[in-house]
Order: C-alpha cells, then sequence, then structure tokens
C-alpha cells in the first residue's frame, strides 16, 4: 500500500499546476508580436489572412484574462488594417 501512496506522490510532482504554467506568457507575446507585424506590414496580414483570423477567434476561448484581451487587440489591429486597405 505504501508503494502505491509513493507511485501517486511521483505522479503529482511531474504535472505542472496552473501556478507553474508560464506559457501563456508565450501566448501573450505572439498576440502583441503578430499586431506589430501586421500593422506595419499589412501585405503580411493579406497574405495569412484567411489562416490567421479563424485561428485568432478560437483563442478568444483563452483562460488567461491578459492573453484573451491581447488577442481582442490584435482583431482590433486587424479589422483596422483591413478598412485602410
Amino acid at each position: 500500500e505504501d508503494g502505491d501512496e509513493e507511485e501517486e506522490d511521483e505522479e503529482d510532482e511531474d504535472e505542472y499546476s496552473d501556478d507553474e504554467d508560464t506559457s501563456w506568457k508565450v501566448r501573450r507575446a505572439a498576440a502583441k508580436l503578430l499586431s506589430s507585424v501586421f500593422t506595419t506590414s499589412p501585405g503580411t496580414l493579406e497574405a495569412v489572412f484567411d489562416k490567421a483570423v479563424p485561428r485568432l477567434l478560437s483563442r478568444l476561448k483563452e483562460r488567461e484574462e491578459s492573453v484573451k484581451l491581447d488577442v481582442f487587440t490584435l482583431l482590433e489591429d486587424v479589422m483596422r488594417t483591413c478598412s485602410a486597405s
């Protein structure tokens, strides 16, 4: 029985908790980078629009609020860039 408890403890240690998950920082930085690229290079947006926008819309389900806000801002920039073209 003690062996089972030790195995469970080891499995728990291998899993990441939300507190340790920093991947949201990468997603947030990616949204900011795309926003900069799309606003400074509208041709890039035009080239990837059909693939990028559906993926961006799916990111609105983001669990991290700061990332969700940056994705929303990115979508606003996409719309402004499209309307200026």
